[in-house]
């Protein structure tokens, strides 16, 4: 799956930078989009379950991503972690950002048990 990442969301992303001109994006979950063609980017873990495919589980992961970040303190599942950013590369990569921090900021995991849902859709 982490391969098929390391490809689809470069490639997703540079689809949107060259659809949405003036597009710009983020991880900061601190700082909530304001404005059309404004978008935060996270990354979701969705385990077990039954799988309806890719794109049932980004619905869900979206879901549970608003619930999130409606929470007074939202936390990332993957906790403090430092990392190396490979979506803030390939933010960086489509242009839709020139912040060289994105590379090392953490970004909002947000973890989804298909076996635990309390998903308000």
């Amino acid at each position: 799956m982490t391969a098929m990442a390391l490809a689809l969301v470069p490639a997703i992303l540079d689809r949107l930078a060259s659809n949405v001109p003036g597009i710009t994006a983020w991880q900061d979950w601190t700082r909530k989009p304001e404005n059309a063609g404004e978008i935060l980017v996270f990354e979701a873990f969705v385990t077990t379950g039954v799988s309806d495919g890719h794109a049932e589980d980004a619905k869900l992961a979206a879901y549970a991503a608003r619930d999130v970040l409606a929470q007074a303190t939202p936390a990332s599942g993957l906790g403090e972690e430092p990392c190396m950013s490979m979506l803030g590369a390939a933010l960086l990569h489509a242009g839709i950002s020139d912040e060289i921090d994105e590379l090392r900021r953490q970004c909002l995991v947000v973890k989804l048990s298909k076996t635990n849902l309390s998903i308000r859709q």
